[in-house]
């Protein structure tokens, strides 16, 4: 966001006003299915409570993993390659 805001307003302090402008914030990619999932982070940040952080990601991408392993590889890649297509398909229109 912040060098599409240098570009579009020459200040990279609007990457906020860019990142709404994307559709670049967590909802917003997981209610386009860009992204699975929306991990919280710890208050104050990931950067305040690391180990926090690290074991929320790790329990989360688990229990995806956990779900993906059920399924053959083949039925995993046709589905990422209809996942992204749609996404490709919605950005059209």
């Amino acid at each position: 966001p912040e060098g599409c805001a240098s570009i579009l307003w020459q200040d990279s302090g609007m990457a906020e006003e860019a990142a709404k402008a994307l559709k670049f914030r967590a909802l917003e990619l997981f209610d386009l299915g860009v992204v699975d999932d929306i991990i919280k982070e710890p208050m104050g940040g990931a950067h305040r409570s690391p180990v926090r952080a690290a074991k929320q990601l790790k329990k989360v991408v688990t229990a995806h993993l956990e779900r993906l392993r059920r399924f053959p590889v083949e039925e995993l890649i046709a589905d990422r390659y209809e996942k992204y297509r749609r996404i490709g398909l919605s950005s059209l229109s």
